[in-house]
């Protein structure tokens, strides 16, 4: 009996491939093949160099391309044919070097991921859409396989002729698998979109998974604004000198008349709270300009609205629509020497702009805004949440 290992494997009938020497001896039956160094492949050249007087510092190396490695194979061993083929094939290829031993295989390519991006005003806005449409572009780089489809000013002025089932039927087509409609505007119409069950749709902002009329496939996704927006308007009061905050807000809903009332009440509770100053003295004045961005001949022109507002003393505008109109204006006329500022959610404004980040930390907000103190934005926030909100009209 053959003792050791390959004793074990010949009781247990186990095949067995040896190394450094040929095994097959020592168990026929089991043996397949034998890893074999055959040293004479660089003992004639040690011996020649040794002869000549050259004693030491040469590396040598047994491979099988130098055939100092050599696999020499069982004959008794009933190997399959097309085994042996692929064995063969094998050992030629990490020869000549067109198998890499060690090296990882080639990826498998990511199974692609379609999903479409419905935009309700231009890409590049520096605003609502341009977020989004980098926040797609975001999955697209750092998700394996991701495509994303974009159609950007889906609104009836840009594209009076398109509409989001026309959108995105194509964008089914083109095998999106995910489409998020990203505006209020499409709330109602993403609704309607549950004939197309294997497609998941996110509407951006929307609230019909909370009222119970979604679908299966539909979802809302908000970021929780209101506490920005109060934080926003904390910063307008703590920057206002004159006592008259404006507002440029878009066109008249539940939402947008919840985030200027919280940016109102923000703006009171620091006036009075942190400045010391009677809140009733704040002017805090809306104008609603009828959409969510400038459309010539349909909305009002938020330009004339921000240069309005500080034509008539206002000195902090805020902004609640997509684009930078309000940064922009503000911007200009400080340039001049006036002392205005902006206040705004989205995108980069010059050095008077107060910068609020909706998605940004509560807590570095509240503490950056109202001091160093750990427990400002606590005490701030506690305030807010147990304020009623602000029934705001026109200009309130």
């Amino acid at each position: 009996m053959v003792v050791g290992a390959i004793g074990v494997a010949e009781e247990k009938d186990v095949p067995w491939f040896g190394t450094q020497s040929n095994q097959t001896s020592l168990a026929p039956t089991i043996v397949v093949a034998n890893q074999v160094y055959d040293w004479t492949v660089v003992l004639k050249e040690i011996i020649g160099l040794v002869q000549s007087g050259t004693l030491g510092g040469t590396a040598y190396a047994l491979n099988l391309a130098n055939k100092g490695l050599v696999m020499e194979f069982n004959p008794d061993y009933p190997l399959p044919a097309e085994v042996k083929t692929l064995a063969d094939q094998t050992v030629a290829g990490i020869a000549d070097g067109t198998i890499v031993v060690g090296e990882a295989p080639p990826p498998t390519p990511a199974e692609e991921f379609v999903f479409g991006m419905v935009l309700v005003g231009p890409k590049n806005d520096r605003g609502w859409s341009q977020a989004h449409f980098t926040g797609g572009q975001y999955v697209e780089q750092n998700m394996p396989g991701a495509r994303m489809i974009v159609f950007e000013s889906l609104n009836s002025a840009d594209k009076p002729e398109a509409t989001l089932e026309g959108v995105t039927d194509d964008m089914v087509a083109d095998g999106a698998k995910l489409i998020l409609t990203t505006s209020d505007e499409f709330e109602e119409d993403t609704l309607a979109w549950q004939e197309i069950p294997d497609v998941t749709f996110i509407n951006v902002s929307g609230d019909d998974v909370k009222t119970g009329e979604a679908p299966p496939n539909l979802g809302n996704i908000m970021g929780r604004m209101e506490d920005m927006k109060a934080i926003a308007g904390c910063a307008a009061a703590l920057a206002t000198q004159t006592g008259k905050i404006g507002y440029l807000g878009p066109l008249i809903n539940f939402e947008t008349r919840r985030l200027a009332s919280s940016a109102f009440l923000g703006a009171r509770y620091c006036y009075e709270n942190y400045r010391g100053l009677n809140p009733d003295d704040l002017k805090f004045t809306v104008t609603w300009i009828g959409f969510w961005f400038n459309i010539p001949g349909v909305t009002l022109d938020p330009t004339e609205v921000v240069n309005n507002f500080l034509d008539s003393g206002v000195d902090v505008v805020m902004s609640g629509i997509d684009t930078t109109e309000a940064i922009d204006v503000a911007g200009q006329r400080a340039a001049q020497g006036e002392q205005v500022w902006a206040v705004r959610t989205i995108s980069k404004a010059p050095a008077n702009r107060l910068r609020i980040s909706a998605w940004a930390s509560l807590f570095q907000l509240g503490t950056s805004l109202l001091g160093n103190s750990p427990s400002c934005s606590s005490r701030y926030m506690a305030a807010i949440l147990g304020l009623e909100p602000a029934e705001l009209g026109e200009s309130d």
